[in-house]
Parts: structure tokens; sequence; C-alpha cells
């Protein structure tokens, strides 16, 4: 079974973060040190070369006060098709 991947979805997902940091003037460096991963995997989660997990949606949207159901929801869609996550959500 082919496991679904959406890149636009990645590169919203990454969008929304760069939006946040820039807003809350939080590098790289620090978000990286409250999710526990490097700070070249938030450069890879904000280019859209790495798809943001779903376990990491929460506190992501929490460390950068952003809507955790939009972080949630646009991040369901790297991982499933939009009528899937509509139906779900």
């Amino acid at each position: 079974m082919p496991t679904y991947r959406n890149p636009h979805a990645a590169l919203y997902v990454g969008q929304i973060m760069q939006t946040h940091l820039t807003k809350s003037q939080m590098s790289y460096q620090e978000l990286a040190l409250r999710l526990g991963v490097s700070d070249t995997k938030i450069v890879s989660f904000v280019t859209g070369r790495h798809y943001l997990p779903v376990e990491f949606a929460n506190p992501t949207a929490e460390a950068l006060g952003i809507d955790q159901g939009e972080l949630i929801y646009s991040t369901l869609q790297q991982y499933f098709p939009k009528a899937e996550v509509d139906a779900i959500w």
C-alpha cells in the first residue's frame, strides 16, 4: 500500500512555522530546544524538505503561539488527502 505524502502541505506547514517564528522573534535554535530536535531539523520542517510529524504539531503550536487546530489540520494534510482530513475534522 503506497504511503500518501503531500509536498504542498509540507511547504504550507513550513510557511506557517516561518511566519510565527518571525512574529515571535524566536530563532530556529530556540524552537529546536523546545522540541528536542536539532536546528537543522527545524530548517527542514520550515523549508518543507521534511514533513512535520503529527506529534510535534501541538508543542510547535504552543511554542509559536499558533492556533493548535490550524497547525494540526495542516499537518494532517501532509499525510492524508484533504477529503479524508475534512471527514475526520
